[in-house]
């Protein structure tokens, strides 16, 4: 698969905010864990997420506090410079007692409030100020065009597989012997739709060509071929498919053949 357009896509912020489903969620720590870049790129995100709350996390004014303490200790001293009043002692007690835990409430619940509207702010900010923080992360690591510009591609055909929940997602494994392949299969079992993706896999000479087949009860359906090369890490549709109980990539023929010839190079389990 294309690295860069998997992290482009804006999939792994939707992670890292909770705003995915659990396929996705399964998706994105299967890639984090076969893709270094990708797993990178989650812990970047997480790091400038978590620094960006902190730093408009704000404590209450200074000045606000020192009033409100200003104000106790003028209580105190009331009874030495202000007027005095005649009153009951015990009931006078009573009374600076309950102004004072009146006050030390109001100094609670302010600071509580003057938090929580902080905190709002800054999420509110957060949200509004996403695209900016992301589009300076994609600046810092890559030097390419901005978050808000790859966004813009959400309507192409890949952001499309990726997000909808009915793919299933295949992992091909290399067979024991064969060179190293890194390949998905992405499944709709609802439309039949079959989509191929190659990161890595070895490149046959000219006459040969990879071929996908389906496995359905003990037996192998031609899904089609696909090609292998620097051009061709894009979705590869093949044919569709109703039922599979597993995938299964063969080196044949430039142009695929009605029965299976070639050995085996991958295959996954759906």
């Amino acid at each position: 698969m294309n690295v860069k357009d998997y992290i482009a896509s804006g999939i792994l912020e939707d992670y890292v905010l909770g705003n995915v489903s659990d396929q996705e969620r399964r998706e994105v720590e299967c890639m984090a864990g076969i893709y270094p870049e990708i797993r990178e790129e989650l812990e970047n995100l997480s790091i400038s997420i978590n620094a960006y709350i902190e730093t408009y996390e704000k404590s209450p004014p200074q000045e606000l506090k020192q009033k409100v303490l200003g104000g106790l200790k003028s209580l105190g001293e009331e009874g030495q410079d202000g007027k005095v009043v005649e009153l009951k002692p015990t009931g006078s007690i009573a009374w600076k007692y309950a102004v004072a835990a009146s006050v030390a409430l109001l100094i609670a619940l302010g600071i509580n409030l003057i938090n929580m509207s902080n905190r709002a702010d800054g999420l509110n900010d957060q949200l509004s100020d996403l695209e900016i923080e992301n589009q300076e992360l994609i600046s810092l690591n890559e030097g390419s065009n901005t978050l808000i510009e790859k966004l813009k591609e959400t309507n192409s055909t890949y952001y499309q597989v990726l997000k909808d929940p009915n793919n299933k997602v295949v992992h091909m494994h290399e067979v024991e012997g064969k060179p190293d392949a890194l390949t998905l299969v992405y499944w709709n079992p609802s439309s039949e739709e079959v989509y191929v993706q190659v990161d890595h896999m070895h490149i046959p000479s000219e006459e040969l060509q990879y071929q996908l087949w389906a496995i359905v009860d003990g037996k192998a359906i031609d899904a089609g071929v696909f090609e292998v090369g620097p051009d061709s890490t894009d979705l590869q549709k093949m044919k569709p498919m109703k039922e599979a109980d597993a995938f299964v990539v063969t080196l044949e023929k430039r142009g695929g053949v009605p029965v299976a010839e070639g050995e085996i190079y991958a295959l996954g389990n759906t």
